[in-house]
């Protein structure tokens, strides 16, 4: 199967960031993204297959890397949250009353989608949810994204040879 050309050069890019920040570029992007930065770091992710495949990394560090990403930039949104909240509860309505409505398990499921991974901790902080179920919920679903990610971009690199 070929690649189709308007792919290859957001691959070669985000293959170059892979591979040339491994590890680190991976939990620095889903930490950014998880702050709030306009990034889709699940690109970044989804490169990881090649590293796999060559050996250069293991499925389990990738996962485990891609969700302390996760987990610590949700916790510096949280903390945003939860110090910011005059200032910043006006603006979050939105996320405040889908947080509202299904409380803890929101952090959960907001973890398995993109947008709403990168903001749901400012209203978990605002609200004042506890810290360590926070944490938990926060853990678990950007562990079920992670893992995802992962085997799908191994499963990409697989069937389609981005090199």
């Amino acid at each position: 199967m070929e690649t189709p050309e308007f792919i290859l050069p957001i691959a070669e890019t985000f293959n170059y960031l892979t591979v040339k920040y491994g590890l680190l570029g991976i939990a620095l992007s889903m930490t950014a993204e998880n702050v709030g930065v306009p990034f889709a770091s699940s690109v970044v992710v989804l490169t990881a297959g090649q590293l796999i495949m060559t050996g250069e990394v293991s499925w389990a560090l990738v996962i485990l890397l891609s969700t302390m990403g996760i987990v610590v930039g949700s916790i510096i949104s949280y903390l945003i949250g939860y110090f910011g909240r005059n200032m910043i509860k006006r603006k979050m309505n939105k996320f405040s009353e889908f947080f509202s409505r299904y409380g803890k398990y929101s952090i959960f499921m907001a973890q398995l989608y993109g947008t709403s991974r990168t903001f749901i901790s400012l209203p978990a902080g605002l609200s004042r949810m506890k810290f360590l179920q926070f944490t938990i919920y926060t853990a678990l679903g950007g562990l079920v994204f992670s893992s995802g990610l992962v085997f799908f971009s191994f499963i990409v690199y697989q069937t389609v040879d981005f090199l």
